[in-house]
């Protein structure tokens, strides 16, 4: 089922609850092992690129990103 254009796009009023990322990933060979390397781009959010050396910071990163902040009605987080 395809999603029509109307359905893609973000009021105003609803951006701030709306992430899109670019997840680049790539294994490094190092020492006989081997190391999964991210890097995250918010393309909705003047295209910040954050860096990280493994799964475990990315998902990090990524909980603080996407946490629910309280807000009052009226007021921004």
């Amino acid at each position: 089922m395809a999603i029509s254009d109307e359905e893609w796009k973000v009021t105003a009023a609803s951006r701030k609850n709306y992430r899109a990322f670019l997840l680049r990933c790539w294994l490094e060979k190092a020492d006989g092992g081997a190391e999964w390397r991210f890097t995250l781009v918010q393309i909705n959010g003047g295209q910040t690129r954050q860096g990280f050396a493994g799964l475990e910071e990315l998902m990090d990163y990524l909980s603080a990103e996407l946490a629910v902040r309280e807000t009052t009605p009226g007021k921004s987080a």
